[in-house]
């Protein structure tokens, strides 16, 4: 009985720590490939504003790219570049180019340089949190906090998934 309760008090941790996952889109119809990702658990704004109700989102990682995702779209219409700055623990911020591609995915903001990218996945998986400040069409700069507990072992897990097509070398 006392290894049950030992075993059980060390897996509470891990599995309260796990607040990425990874997933994917299932078969394509069209060539059955699939698309494979980790996220974040979704997060609404830090310090957040009555004006900022209902706002959430989530980093995600791809095999081929890293986005800002949130169902309540970014952007405004068209193709357009915007700045971000993120913050690692207690790192200095770093500023973040970040494209859309307008009205074809209004949900979501990729990190623009690949060089950058893998400097964030490096510090993901390094880190506790990060803050991510971008500036949201509707509502100004926005904050958001984003635990990343369980980002190491959720982005090697998609590594495996993503085999030769992980593009973040």
């Amino acid at each position: 009985m006392t290894r049950l309760l030992l075993f059980l008090f060390l897996l509470i941790p891990t599995v309260a720590s796990a607040q990425w996952r990874v997933d994917s889109d299932g078969p394509d119809p069209m060539d059955d490939s699939v698309t494979w990702y980790a996220e974040s658990e979704s997060v609404s704004p830090f310090r957040n504003a009555p004006s900022r109700a209902g706002l959430r989102m989530d980093i995600t990682v791809s095999c081929r790219s890293v986005v800002l995702w949130s169902g309540q779209g970014l952007l405004v219409e068209g193709s357009t570049s915007h700045e971000s700055r993120w913050r690692f623990d207690q790192e200095s911020p770093m500023s973040v180019p970040l494209w859309s591609n307008g009205d074809a995915a209004p949900n979501f903001l990729f990190v623009e340089e690949e060089r950058k990218e893998r400097e964030i996945l490096s510090k993901i998986m390094s880190s506790n949190s990060v803050l991510v400040e971008i500036q949201w069409w509707q509502h100004g700069s926005v904050l958001f906090r984003v635990p990343l507990g369980g980002a190491t072992d959720a982005i090697n897990l998609l590594k495996a998934k993503c085999g030769r097509d992980w593009k973040h070398r």
